[in-house]
């Protein structure tokens, strides 16, 4: 029997909650073809950029016949829609910027982000063309046209060459793991002992992507002070952290001695299942190791502060306790973590 999913379930799909939103997408996932088609042309005319974007992501292969009517209606909101486009797709892109003088400062906004998530060597290309020769068109912009590639997680190196900055094809759920969430060493801006937010077993096969080469990689930070500024810590490959003297104390720092701070119920945990890309939608703002941040706000990827490269994302950390999210970035070279909490 063939699942029958109606365009206002697939409205509702922001508004469900977890289970409900895979039980929901499995139903999408089963859709004959025209019937995906049909929604997809009905967002179309509706102008519902939310359902485009999840019929995306569930079923890239079957939407991405229609990117080229999506540029004939002007839709290129959000982003996601063009990723990994082909390379006609891209060409068309590519001949919208070239009227970018002419076009209003939000359809180029929606153009750049459109060109970052398709992303191939071309796009790469016309990135650091237009990073070693600004466009003039680029003035009306609130950054440069080449950040526009970080809200796709991946920037431009120095040689002009993409460089990625998540593990989009590694996503795993994150499930509670035992142990103490706190350790002994202390934040040297509020004097709060450091929580451990992830402890993984890197013999584990799971986390080989991650490179780090090792017995076990703990992430750890002050959840105070991380709520303020980004956090720094060392890491080995024993699991040791320690605070980093490359961090800055916050501006807003609370100082007052609290004695039962460690009665704060932090959520420690570890690698859990394989997710499939389309799983990502009904589990965004949940903790996960590898995949793409689910940005709350901008894209923000620190530097790191010995090496100066920006920092990939490994991961992200929910305590459905409190509000938004605690975003985990690792130097592999350099064995920096930073940690950054973001909320609507």
């Amino acid at each position: 029997m063939e699942e029958f999913v109606s365009f206002e379930q697939v409205q509702e799909l922001t508004r469900l909650s977890p289970n409900e939103k895979r039980d929901r997408c499995r139903q999408i996932l089963q859709l004959p073809p025209s019937e995906l088609i049909k929604l997809a042309r009905q967002a179309m005319d509706l102008k519902d950029e939310n359902v485009l974007a999840s019929l995306v992501k569930i079923r890239p292969s079957e939407m991405s016949g229609l990117q080229k009517e999506w540029i004939n209606k002007q839709i290129f909101y959000p982003g996601t829609l063009y990723r990994k486009a082909r390379a006609e797709v891209r060409n068309q892109l590519l001949q919208r910027m070239e009227d970018a003088s002419s076009l209003k400062p939000l359809m180029v906004n929606h153009l750049l982000l459109s060109l970052a998530w398709v992303g191939d060597e071309e796009v790469q290309r016309q990135f650091a063309q237009w990073r070693e020769n600004p466009p003039s068109w680029s003035e009306k912009l609130c950054v440069p046209p080449e950040k526009y590639t970080y809200e796709a997680s991946w920037e431009l190196d120095e040689n002009g060459k993409r460089r990625d900055l998540a593990y989009e094809e590694h996503i795993y759920t994150a499930k509670s793991g035992q142990g103490s969430a706190w350790l002994e060493e202390k934040c040297q801006c509020c004097g709060w002992k450091l929580a451990v937010l992830f402890d993984l077993d890197l013999s584990d096969r799971r986390l080989h992507f991650l490179g780090w080469r090792g017995k076990r990689l703990r992430i750890a930070t002050c959840i105070q002070c991380t709520g303020y500024s980004t956090i720094y810590t060392e890491v080995d490959e024993n699991g040791n952290v320690s605070w980093s003297p490359y961090n800055v104390k916050p501006e807003y720092c609370y100082h007052e001695p609290v004695d039962n701070r460690e009665d704060f119920a932090t959520p420690l945990f570890v690698v859990g299942s394989r997710q499939e890309s389309w799983e990502e939608l009904y589990n965004e703002e949940r903790s996960k190791i590898g995949g793409l941040p689910a940005w709350i706000q901008d894209a923000y990827f620190p530097h790191c502060p010995c090496c100066r490269k920006s920092m990939p994302f490994i991961a992200q950390h929910k305590d459905d306790n409190a509000e938004g999210l605690i975003y985990v970035y690792l130097c592999t070279s350099c064995r920096i973590v930073a940690t950054h909490y973001d909320q609507t």
